[in-house]
């Protein structure tokens, strides 16, 4: 995994670029490890790294979140709605919303 992305980066680091992936401490066993790749290429490229959460909503608490670097994002309604699509399919509960109206980032 750390190959690949150093591939991918490698090629094209230029000023500006960034890296979006998962919290290295996410829960799940494919967020962690892409997480921990991540975080590992980008320390090499010194490129940012900004995670999200994902699988980590089922069993984070207040206290387990590093608070001091996580940044909120209000998302507009069309975002929200084409999120929403997105992340239904394919539809787990019909009908549910699963996207709230803000994202949260580590950064």
């Amino acid at each position: 995994m750390i190959a690949a992305l150093s591939e991918l980066v490698g090629h094209d680091c230029y000023p500006g670029l960034w890296c979006l992936a998962p919290w290295r401490r996410d829960g799940h066993p494919d967020h962690d490890a892409v997480g921990f790749a991540a975080e590992a290429v980008c320390q090499s490229y010194n490129l940012r790294l900004v995670r999200y959460l994902c699988a980590a909503w089922e069993w984070l608490q207040p206290e387990d979140l590093p608070w001091r670097r996580v940044r909120q994002f209000t998302l507009s309604d069309h975002v929200r709605a084409r999120k929403n699509a997105a992340v239904s399919l394919p539809p787990a509960i019909p009908g549910r919303e699963w996207v709230a109206d803000r994202e949260l980032f580590l950064v």
